[in-house]
């Protein structure tokens, strides 16, 4: 069984994005969670959460993407919601990224 811990150490940033910021959100869209997490955080931080979002996204490991719904407070009813929240998140984290 994969767990929260092993979610930790594989993406470290990421974690902190999704236990942070999005279990209480009081109705803000997932851009403005994604956009609150980026005003308070260091561009070097953002770019290794996308970075690890991208790889997780992009993994197929299923039972990594199972941790997403508890830790983040979502419900998913399959692995298909959980890849298309994801990949909104990433293309939210990407709009974060900075400009080079």
């Amino acid at each position: 069984m994969y767990d929260f811990m092993l979610f930790q150490h594989e993406y470290p940033y990421f974690y902190t994005c999704l236990a942070a910021y999005f279990p209480d959100t009081d109705g803000l869209t997932e851009e403005e969670v994604v956009s609150n997490y980026a005003e308070e955080t260091d561009p070097e931080e953002i770019a290794e959460a996308y970075q690890e979002a991208y790889q997780l996204l992009h993994s197929n490991n299923s039972t990594a993407l199972s941790v997403i719904g508890p830790l983040a407070n979502r419900y998913f009813r399959d692995n298909e919601e959980i890849v298309a929240w994801l990949h909104d998140i990433t293309i939210f984290l990407s709009r974060s990224l900075p400009k080079s």
